[in-house]
């Protein structure tokens, strides 16, 4: 990480990433990586990171099975974890959201699996937080530069 970046140093009113962060295993390069995401933030901009959950029920096979077509060495976020250096970095207001809740059960058996997928997706707005973080796929953080 060694780009200059003084071209385009708060210029962005959203910076964001997908699938990024959670390889980087140092917990020094992560919040480096956090850090350059907000100085390219204007004043008042956003950085959004979206990460795989790492507390969802079949965490563990997923790693076992490889699913998503690779098995590589990554960090396992929590919606604590994920706020908790989002802040550390400097970023405000910060909040993370569950999402794609369920999402796992895509991988299970294939018989009926749209059926389950679609019915969940119409109660999960029915359950507490804490439930649909805990079964969440995966997490939004958002974070703003002040």
């Amino acid at each position: 990480m060694t780009q200059d970046l003084s071209d385009c140093v708060s210029r962005y009113d959203l910076v964001f990433n997908v699938g990024v962060i959670e390889h980087y295993l140092k917990e020094s390069e992560r919040r480096e990586f956090l850090r350059r995401k907000l100085a390219l933030c204007k004043s008042g901009g956003y950085i959004v990171s979206v990460v795989p959950s790492g507390v969802h029920p079949y965490r563990e096979e997923q790693k076992q099975e490889g699913w998503g077509g690779y098995n590589v060495p990554e960090v396992d976020y929590s919606p604590e974890l994920l706020a908790t250096e989002m802040r550390e970095v400097g970023a405000q207001r910060v909040m993370v959201l569950p999402h794609n809740a369920f999402g796992y059960l895509l991988t299970r058996s294939p018989k009926r699996r749209w059926f389950r997928y679609v019915g969940l997706q119409l109660l999960t707005p029915l359950l507490p937080l804490r439930v649909m973080c805990r079964c969440a796929y995966s997490f939004i953080a958002i974070g703003q530069k002040q």
